[in-house]
């Protein structure tokens, strides 16, 4: 994807973990990992993403919001669960869609300036972390449509008044619409 002519990729994978594993540890993993690949890594919870599109697109305003200078976190990776999250607050952000402290199942987000880093990215998260790329993770089921509508105060008659082939492309679309009026309002 390119943002004002520099040319950036997304990774994106579901890691499923064998046990716990603390908060800490992974970003600790995650730090390490972004300095070896230079890539910039964002860590959310399973239920509150709504499918790769929903992390991609959070990744492209991320970068948006850096290029025009009116980005909120320090971290391009913080950013970037900022705009997940559809709000502007990093508390309220970590609170939405950040991990809880014993993490069994995550979802990572790695933006770099080559496909191949992004991709590097995510596959060393999991192996150093000891999980394993779980791709499921980010598929909505009923469990997640109904986190993700309370998440983001999503009602049955904006489902059913948005135009898709399917009630996980109309929630996927209405998440969407949240990132993108968060764009506009900053």
């Amino acid at each position: 994807m390119a943002v004002r002519g520099e040319e950036y990729a997304v990774a994106v994978a579901g890691i499923r973990l064998p046990r716990p594993v603390s908060v800490e540890e992974l970003l600790r993993v995650a730090r390490s990992v972004g300095e070896s690949t230079g890539a910039a890594i964002a860590l959310a919870r399973p239920d509150a993403v709504a499918t790769e599109v929903h992390c991609v697109a959070a990744a492209k305003y991320a970068l948006r919001s850096f290029a025009a200078g009116t980005n909120v976190a320090r971290d391009l990776g913080m950013e970037a669960l900022l705009y997940m999250s559809g709000t502007r607050q990093i508390r309220d952000a970590l609170r939405l869609v950040g991990l809880p402290s014993e993490v069994l199942a995550l979802v990572a987000v790695a933006i770099s300036r080559s496909e191949e880093a992004a991709r590097e990215a995510v596959v060393r998260l999991a192996e150093l972390s000891g999980g394993e790329l779980n791709e499921g993770l980010l598929e909505v089921g009923p469990e997640k449509a109904a986190a993700l509508m309370s998440a983001f105060s999503i009602s049955e008659e904006e489902l059913s008044a948005t135009v898709a082939r399917s009630r996980e492309e109309a929630l996927v679309k209405c998440v969407l619409s949240r990132m993108a009026l968060l764009h506009l309002r900053k």
